[in-house]
């Protein structure tokens, strides 16, 4: 119970900040090209030093055992995910993309850290870096409908290589210096504002009538916030080894509202743009209803 205020607190907390990129949008504060300027730098620098700072810490086996568990079952999460929505929007690729792959990194981490602290983001950057290495290939060949993936691509996504830095720097006796330290850490604290100030900015684009019209945006938000979130809460309930906090922040992981990337993607290939945009917004208002009963169930069935 204490555990779902806490969290129904921080998403009044991203609400405000999401009001913030609104007003910004509204106001013409903010132009289309001074967010791209912000996502880049959420995407590039902020979101990889989270996931950096998270594994600064000292190497032992029960913290590796748990994050190679965590690791299992982020792959099993995501393959569930991928079957169920590729059976579900066949002849529909933006929103397929749209429930298949959640805002882990943008919205899931920003919230798990202002509700657990920067412990957990430890265990699900996996999760996250698997999520983007997906969006990057499995996304793009279903949104053209033909093989894109490029290795390169891969590799040289900053997500896999900031968890890439990371692994290297738990793994071996390698210590950051406080110059270097101190920086990644500041700059990870700005991943909660940045990226919900983004998403309002996106909001502010879309209208009521967008937002609750149409069978596709409800059907999206059914399986983005519905479906996979009770499937993948029953699977990360079964995993021995792991503690509830950090099976909360998977399930939070898991049951994230639809990724922003789906609308970058979808604008660089000359898919349906405002249509990914509507999916986004939709579903991340109706994430302020769904996530906390999702929590609900999971503090019923894991304790």
């Amino acid at each position: 119970m204490e555990t779902g205020i806490t969290i129904i607190k921080q998403l009044v907390i991203m609400a405000i900040y999401c009001a913030i990129g609104f007003i910004l949008h509204r106001t013409k504060l903010v132009s289309k090209e001074g967010c791209r300027a912000f996502s880049k730098l959420l995407l590039y620098v902020i979101l990889p030093c989270v996931i950096i700072n998270s594994f600064l810490r000292e190497a032992n086996p029960e913290t590796t055992k748990s994050l190679l568990i965590c690791s299992a079952v982020s792959v099993v999460l995501l393959l569930m995910s991928m079957v169920i929505c590729r059976f579900a929007f066949r002849d529909e690729a933006v929103a397929e993309f749209s429930a298949c792959f959640s805002n882990a990194g943008f919205f899931g981490i920003p919230l798990i850290t202002m509700a657990y602290g920067n412990e957990p983001v430890f265990y699900i950057a996996p999760f996250v870096a698997l999520l983007n290495i997906l969006q990057w290939t499995y996304g793009q060949d279903r949104l053209l409908d033909k093989k894109q993936t490029s290795v390169k691509g891969i590799v040289l996504n900053p997500l896999v290589l900031s968890l890439v830095i990371g692994v290297i720097l738990y793994a071996l006796p390698i210590s950051l210096p406080e110059l270097l330290r101190k920086p990644v850490a500041s700059l990870s604290f700005c991943n909660a504002p940045v990226a919900m100030i983004i998403l309002g900015y996106y909001l502010e684009e879309i209208s009521l009538t967008q937002l609750i019209s149409g069978k596709s945006v409800w059907k999206v938000s059914l399986f983005r916030l519905v479906l996979i979130p009770i499937l993948s809460t029953l699977i990360v309930a079964c995993i021995p080894g792991i503690s509830s906090a950090v099976k909360t922040s998977l399930i939070i992981a898991a049951s994230a509202p639809v990724g922003i990337n789906v609308a970058v993607y979808a604008e660089l290939l000359g898919k349906d743009y405002q249509k990914a945009v509507a999916f986004i917004c939709s579903s991340t208002v109706l994430c302020l209803v769904s996530l906390p009963l999702i929590l609900l169930l999971t503090g019923k069935i894991i304790g």
